[in-house]
């Protein structure tokens, strides 16, 4: 069974990003609303579903082609990150301008 695209969060955030909701989900990663406490702004976050290095590249290539363009349909991509908990919870993910 697939997992829902959006309900309540399987994580939860870290000391910086306070995690509302899942918003969705695609093939490379998970989509959240969360709220940024060194921005003091509400954000959507992207997250790496599964970590591979191929996967890697994709999603830093995807954050990079991103980064630079701006349009009204598109959301204003803020920076790329890497979140090191633990060795089991360390994650990548990228945020941007919330469009919800």
């Amino acid at each position: 069974m697939a997992p829902p695209t959006a309900g309540p969060p399987q994580w939860t955030g870290n000391a910086r990003y306070d995690v509302v909701r899942r918003i969705g989900e695609g093939g490379m990663g998970v989509v959240y609303e969360a709220f940024d406490r060194e921005r003091g702004q509400a954000v959507a976050l992207k997250s790496l579903l599964n970590f591979t290095p191929s996967a890697l590249y994709r999603f830093k290539q995807e954050f990079r082609t991103l980064a630079d363009v701006h349009h009204l349909n598109l959301v204003r991509l803020y920076e790329l990150v890497w979140l090191r908990a633990t060795r089991s919870s360390s994650r990548w993910i990228w945020s941007a301008a919330p469009t919800f």
